[in-house]
């Protein structure tokens, strides 16, 4: 089974991949989920998820600082954004995938099983 973190700035883009991982993702046993970046760094730390949803646009702090917190990255990376300008400095922190909102259930599929 895997364990997996969100950290979105939105609420309601949280609820929905909760809602999309539960539906099209079952082997995701354990998830955990926050609007706070500092909070993100943190359970990322503590709670040591194999798979990172995480969205680039955020105030205070974007997705890439908090990845510049991580020196060794021990996670698989699946940025979701509604953005597409991103797409070359997610090539460089290693990203597995890089979904675009509203996210399609294909692809989530698709991004997990890689």
């Amino acid at each position: 089974m895997i364990k997996a973190l969100i950290i979105d700035d939105e609420p309601a883009a949280i609820k929905t991949l909760q809602l999309m991982l539960e539906r099209y993702v079952p082997e995701i046993d354990n998830l955990r989920a926050t609007n706070d970046p500092t909070e993100g760094m943190h359970l990322l730390k503590t709670f040591e998820p194999q798979i990172l949803f995480l969205d680039i646009q955020m105030p205070v702090m974007n997705g890439f600082d908090i990845l510049k917190q991580f020196p060794q990255v021990n996670f698989n990376i699946i940025f979701t954004t509604a953005s597409d300008e991103y797409v070359i400095q997610a090539i460089r922190f290693s990203a597995l995938d890089y979904l675009l909102k509203p996210i399609d259930a294909d692809e989530l599929r698709a991004a997990v099983d890689k």
